[in-house]
């Protein structure tokens, strides 16, 4: 039997019965497509790679790492020694967003001459969270809130312990930056927050 098909023919060999038997592959290369040459068997449009099917490869969405603001727009920089670059907000403005009840005071972290966010704490009046690595829509990792609380308690509570603030630096993949850390520099930070958020509502209560 002929094949037309400039690639490999699959060539369907009758057995003296007049039934279809065995199929012969007279030629093939990678890459190349197969056709079955038989007048009623319909045409095969797939690709051979070392004898298994190969499929073609989907373009997977790069995650953009958010980066740290300028000091404008309500973000402040908190003193947190050589190896960190932190901004705190009392009360972030989402842009596009209605005006509404919720509070959302927010943490960047950032090491030392990068733009990008190490960690995030968002310690909001209504659903509190943290991120590692944020992304435009990375994942939200709750922080429980006991009675008793504030959702800026338990966010500044990873400062107030250190050991708790390295993990979650080296889980940004910062271990060297997280070792090199003063305890007294990140407590300092908790106590500078503290501050800056009393402030804020002081002022807006007046």
């Amino acid at each position: 039997m002929r094949c037309e098909s400039a690639g490999p023919c699959l060539s369907v060999l009758p057995r003296s019965d007049g039934t279809l038997g065995t199929i012969e592959v007279t030629s093939y290369h990678l890459r190349h497509r197969a056709r079955v040459c038989s007048g009623s068997v319909a045409q095969t449009q797939r690709q051979i790679l070392g004898g298994a099917l190969e499929m073609p490869e989907q373009p997977q969405p790069q995650r953009v790492q958010q980066s740290m603001p300028e000091e404008e727009n309500g973000w402040h920089r908190i003193d947190a020694g050589p190896h960190l670059l932190i901004m705190f907000n009392p009360n972030r403005q989402l842009l596009g967003r209605q005006p509404d009840e919720i509070e959302r005071p927010s943490i960047l972290v950032a090491v030392a001459g990068k733009r990008e966010q190490a960690l995030r704490f968002d310690p909001f009046s209504l659903g509190s969270h943290y991120h590692i690595r944020p992304s435009q829509r990375g994942r939200q990792i709750p922080l429980w809130v006991e009675e008793g609380q504030t959702p800026l308690d338990v966010a500044l509570a990873f400062f107030d312990k250190p050991l708790r603030f390295r993990g979650l630096l080296a889980q940004a993949d910062e271990d060297d930056v997280a070792a090199q850390l003063d305890d007294a520099d990140l407590v300092g930070v908790a106590r500078q927050i503290r501050d800056r958020y009393a402030s804020a509502r002081h002022i807006t209560a007046a």
